[in-house]
């Protein structure tokens, strides 16, 4: 089981502002390291919530393992809204394991898809000969089996449907490369006009990738499908890497992919290469796929930092039938995050480009520009968007939030950060060793000893973000050195001072005023550990006997670094959320006599500080309130 710890290649970074101007507040109410130390790099990789409790979360993808020279599938799973987590699978079926994607069902079903490719003797791989496992849970990731097998699906992508009927529980995926699956399964069933990639016009390929859908319920003993477009070829597209699989309200499906194609003429003629990026969508019954849409174009390739290839974060919203997706527009030497709407499931887009709103001082001159790597969505069934990507300048994960249906979104708040100055990092772990053969028939030809470093690139799949039921933000990145964190973020509405606080309805009541809080003896900070704790004592400033239960309402907040409270009972949903310390044991059984003070409370923080914190200078303020219950 892995705890959160203060490693030298990430410092957790996130502030609580308090002022009641705000229209939002990002409120980090635990975070952990969601992977094993010294496994590896994670260089792909999702997470997802059960829809039926907001303890459970699975995160999945691909790892490194530098000592067999291999990449492997994994499945960490939490039971405790995302502070412990624990390695649930390991997929080590060949030393090439990948294209992983996971999905919840409902009760307690949960899936996970990995292709494991044919590795030879010479270290090449053989996708056509590779199998794909889909892997089923019962316990919301506690445990899993094989439930089934099937021809290699390139870049999957999941959802399993968990409306009532029939199909409740399917598994349905998207993938890349309908025929490399046909090739892996020795062709069967393949139909006889699906041409050959190696079908050219004039040199040039007439014929490109389609997507295909397969789809599986726990207890078939085979997959169905695949589905696809048998017209998609004509497109001429080179590789179709679905990046989303929505469940939309009517039963239809809808993937958004990237792809590129030589940009041919009506003479035949190249004329460089086009970038696509598109939708496709089934109908209501799952049987069909029809033709892709095409969202945009480009003729040149956008630079690294802006490139969404790979990418293309989406989220839907039932009650209104909108998908939203976001992308990266490179064009023009910027890099603009856009928002793309579709209220007609995926027929027709409307785009519009995400603004940054204005800093506090109104200067929009001193807005950073951003580089969106590793762009992450997440919406909320009450409309709040949360945003999640990495700067490389700082190096930073970063949040921010959109209360207004995408046309804003609010001053980035970093998450993480990593090391400064820049300097290149390289371990035991991320080394990657990989030979390019000599060429048999040329004695005089070199072979070539290629070594990489795994320590960079890592990308979030399909979910990057998730919402548990309870309305909290679980995003997930890669540090620095190639592990796996993720937070728990409420997004709280500031109260509104000029009105009284709603009164609680559990039988708890505030009663702050009738004690005073003193220094309890003791204060300290634990570097390695991120650990700091202070000691209070609270003495009885009333005149009648103060009797359990008491609680201690936990509320921290810090412009030097990230805080959060441990030890600590986390309750309420989406706005209204608060942590809550059970002091009743540090007064005597009788009570707190009036004048009387309790035993010493240490209150236990995690504490991580900004890389350009002050070293003098406030650390944190914490709001600190008493609750009772039953008789005073």
């Amino acid at each position: 089981m892995f705890r959160l710890n203060v490693l030298a290649s990430l410092i957790f970074l996130l502030a609580l502002y308090s002022a009641a101007a705000a229209a939002q507040q990002l409120r980090v109410l635990s975070g952990a390291v969601v992977s094993a130390t010294k496994t590896g790099s994670h260089d792909w990789y999702d997470i997802e919530a059960d829809p039926d409790s907001s303890n459970n979360l699975i995160a999945c993808g691909m790892k490194w393992d530098a000592f067999d020279n291999a990449y492997y599938g994994f499945v960490y799973a939490s039971q405790d809204g995302g502070r412990i987590w624990h390695t649930a699978l390991e997929d080590t079926r060949s030393r090439w394991v990948s294209e992983e994607s996971c999905a919840f069902g409902v009760d307690g079903v949960a899936y996970f898809i990995a292709g494991a490719s044919k590795v030879d003797n010479t270290g090449e791989l053989h996708h056509e000969q590779g199998t794909t496992r889909i892997w089923v849970s019962h316990d919301s990731g506690l445990t899993w089996t094989v439930g089934a097998t099937a021809g290699w699906a390139d870049f999957s992508a999941s959802v399993v449907d968990r409306n009532p009927g029939p199909n409740q529980n399917r598994l349905y995926i998207f993938f890349n490369s309908l025929l490399t699956y046909y090739r892996s399964i020795d062709d069967k069933g393949k139909p006889a006009n699906l041409p050959d990639y190696t079908e050219k016009t004039n040199g040039f390929d007439a014929a490109g990738s389609t997507i295909g859908l397969i789809s599986y319920k726990d207890g078939d003993t085979q997959v169905a499908g695949p589905v696809f477009d048998p017209e998609m070829y004509k497109l001429r597209l080179r590789g179709t890497y679905p990046s989303q699989n929505l469940l939309l309200k009517d039963g239809s499906l809808l993937t958004l992919f990237w792809s590129k194609r030589r940009n041919v003429q009506d003479d035949e003629k190249g004329n460089g290469r086009q970038f696509v990026f598109a939708a496709q969508h089934t109908d209501p019954q799952r049987k069909s796929v029809a033709e892709p849409v095409i969202l945009r174009t480009s003729l040149d390739a956008p630079d690294w930092r802006c490139a969404s290839r790979f990418s293309a974060p989406a989220t839907y919203d039932p009650k209104t039938n909108t998908v939203y997706a976001t992308y990266l527009d490179g064009s023009n030497g910027k890099c603009t995050l856009m928002l793309e709407r579709s209220t007609d499931d995926g027929q027709t887009w409307i785009s519009s480009r995400w603004t940054e709103n204005p800093s506090s001082d109104g200067n929009d001159a001193k807005l950073p520009g951003h580089d969106y790597g590793g762009l992450a969505i997440a919406r909320r069934e009450d409309g709040m968007f949360a945003l999640l990507w990495h700067d490389d300048k700082p190096d930073s994960w970063l949040v921010a939030t959109s209360m207004d249906d995408g046309k804003t979104y609010s001053t980035p708040e970093p998450i993480s950060m990593g090391k400064s100055g820049g300097t290149y990092r390289l371990t035991s772990e991320s080394l990657d060793f990989h030979v390019i053969q000599a060429n048999p028939e040329q004695p005089t030809n070199c072979a070539v000893l290629r070594i990489d470093n795994h320590t960079g690139g890592g990308l979030p799949h399909t979910n990057g973000i998730a919402v548990t039921k309870d309305g909290v933000l679980h995003p997930i990145w890669r540090g620095n050195g190639g592990q796996l964190y993720t937070a728990s973020v409420a997004i709280i509405k500031p109260h509104d001072t000029s009105k009284p606080e709603p009164a609680r309805t559990d039988g708890w009541q505030y009663e702050a005023n009738r004690v005073t809080l003193t220094y309890g003896g003791s204060q300290r900070y634990d570097e390695q550990d991120g650990l700091l704790t202070e000691t209070v004592v609270i003495r009885n400033a009333g005149i009648t006997v103060l009797t359990g239960p008491l609680l201690l309402e936990i509320t921290p907040s810090s412009r030097a670094g990230m805080i959060y409270p441990l030890d600590v009972v986390t309750e309420g949903s989406e706005e209204r959320v608060g942590q809550y310390l059970d002091v009743g044991r540090y007064i005597p059984g009788d009570g707190l006599a009036p004048g009387a003070s309790s035993s010493p409370i240490p209150l236990r923080f995690h504490f991580d500080p900004y890389s350009d914190a002050k070293q003098s200078g406030n650390v944190a303020n914490v709001s600190l309130r008493l609750l009772t219950k039953g008789a005073k």
